[in-house]
């Protein structure tokens, strides 16, 4: 075959998206395609390049491809790699790619896709994708059911066929359609349909009712519960819960999105009280410790300042010491000297940064100063996350601010009271920007959402004109939910739940 020539490069993904692909499309895109990865592939061959190096190639010719041939093709390919990198999150997150980018792909395809390159062994160590596999086996399951059961609810309206119809409706996505008759069936499953319909039912009621909703369809579960979801965050963003509520929604909200091979997050209200746990609980004043088992996956940078300041995972260093000093653990800072680690430090979003730091009132000056900041340079204002310890008056409080906004928000407890206290940003996509969550301690202290984020991975400030102490410091590449930064809390900063770096 000749050498693909950018005017055919160009023919091929300029095409105009219309629906999913025919086999013909398919089939015709297929050597073109090919030929495109053959150099990566061959860097691949020559162990220069790994599997989830062709993986991001082939996604980023998905993001120039019109074609929907050409995008579906690319997108296949990057999943079967990323498996055999053993990359499952990223896989899993290529699948969703593929449902929100290709028009109309069958469930049957997700599940080939996944199938064909998922060994059972592997399935075991990948719950995202053999959740999705389900999903999507139990969606052609409903497909094929479907006209069945409609013929026998023409003849027999009873409550069983009622709730299978409705079943097949709402994992083929028809959730106007399911609603409709679910409301039909009598008793709780009918009262809750129909307020979930009409907008009457409570959005935390009806996330406890979707999530624990037993569906016919092994497999469908993940259908539900997606919509359980939407209401527990709707419930949250209304400030309907607090307290133990809080902690379990979230925890079941982690474990949706939790890395594949890497966590595992413990329902504790679903949970026989078989198992025990010899670890200290956080005292925190009318709140139970829950225990959550987690692999702290995506930790990409970690420095516990009992080697100096070595980083026990990413081998980066800070490129600016000052006259800081690493000793017994800690690493105290002097005034006017902040520790600077480079730009690439911190990932572009979703990230969490964690800091274990204490200060106290001496040296401090009328407006504090840097707990830490995220930014592209050292002297960056306008684009700088950061939190800092403030005097305003006679009061100490905390400031936090995104970008070209900021807040100065107090605590209602002392931040510059000589304790260790565990600082958490957490970072995830949103829009063209991100979703900013600072927690102190184990608390959510503030929450920004911003228009616009950084177009290369940042670099992470500690201190400024304070005299404080670090603890520790970690980097992971993705935004922990609140259940595992109690975790963290619990834990304390000398130790991982297990150490590692993750994917």
């Amino acid at each position: 075959m000749k050498k693909l020539g950018f005017a055919a490069f160009a023919s091929l993904i300029s095409g105009i998206a219309i629906a999913y692909p025919t086999k013909q499309e398919i089939a015709e895109a297929r050597p073109l395609v090919a030929e495109l990865m053959n150099p990566v592939l061959a860097e691949y061959k020559g162990k220069t390049k790994s599997a989830s190096d062709v993986a991001q190639i082939s996604i980023q010719f998905s993001e120039s491809a019109k074609s929907e041939a050409v995008k579906y093709l690319f997108l296949r390919g990057a999943v079967g790699y990323y498996i055999k990198d053993s990359n499952f999150g990223k896989a899993a997150d290529t699948i969703e790619q593929i449902k929100t980018n290709i028009k109309g792909v069958p469930p049957s395809d997700i599940a080939d896709i996944i199938s064909s390159a998922l060994s059972k062994e592997n399935a075991r160590k990948a719950p995202r994708l053999n959740s999705q596999l389900q999903l999507a086996q139990a969606q052609v399951r409903a497909a094929k059911d479907s006209r069945k059961l409609l013929s026998q609810l023409r003849q027999v309206k009873t409550d069983p066929v009622l709730r299978q119809y409705a079943e097949t409706l709402a994992l083929l996505g028809d959730w106007k359609g399911a609603l409709a008759e679910f409301s039909k069936v009598s008793g709780e499953v009918g009262r809750l349909a129909k307020g979930d319909a009409d907008g009457t039912a409570g959005k935390a009621e009806l996330g406890d009712f979707w999530w624990d909703y037993k569906t016919s369809y092994t497999g469908g579960e993940p259908a539900f519960r997606e919509r359980a979801a939407n209401y527990y965050r709707k419930a949250i963003a209304d400030g309907k819960l607090d307290g133990l509520k809080r902690t379990l929604v979230e925890q079941r909200l982690a474990s949706l999105s939790q890395p594949d091979a890497d966590m595992q997050v413990v329902d504790t209200q679903h949970q026989n009280d078989t198992e025990t746990d010899d670890r200290k609980p956080h005292d925190t004043e009318g709140r139970t410790s829950t225990r959550i088992v987690t692999g702290y996956s995506g930790i990409v940078h970690r420095w516990s300042f009992t080697n100096g300041f070595a980083d026990s995972v990413g081998n980066i260093a800070p490129s600016k010491y000052g006259n800081a000093k690493a000793e017994n653990g800690v690493v105290a800072l002097q005034s006017g000297s902040p520790l600077e680690f480079p730009a690439g430090t911190v990932p572009l979003a979703p990230f969490t940064v964690q800091v274990w730091a204490s200060a106290t009132d001496k040296g401090l000056g009328s407006e504090g100063d840097y707990i830490f900041k995220i930014a592209s340079s050292s002297d960056s204002k306008d684009d700088s996350v950061f939190w800092t310890w403030a005097r305003y008056g006679k009061k100490w409080v905390s400031g936090i601010g995104a970008f070209d906004e900021s807040k100065k928000v107090g605590h209602g407890k002392m931040l510059v009271d000589g304790q260790k206290h565990l600082y958490t940003i957490t970072a995830e996509k949103a829009g063209g920007g991100m979703l900013l969550r600072f927690y102190q301690d184990d608390t959510l202290f503030g929450e920004m959402k911003t228009s616009k984020s950084w177009k290369k991975p940042p670099m992470l400030i500690l201190g400024g004109f304070v005299t404080p102490t670090y603890d520790e410091v970690r980097i992971c590449s993705r935004a922990l939910p609140h259940a595992e930064i109690i975790t963290s809390l619990n834990e304390g900063p000398e130790k991982l739940p297990e150490i590692g770096k993750g994917k």
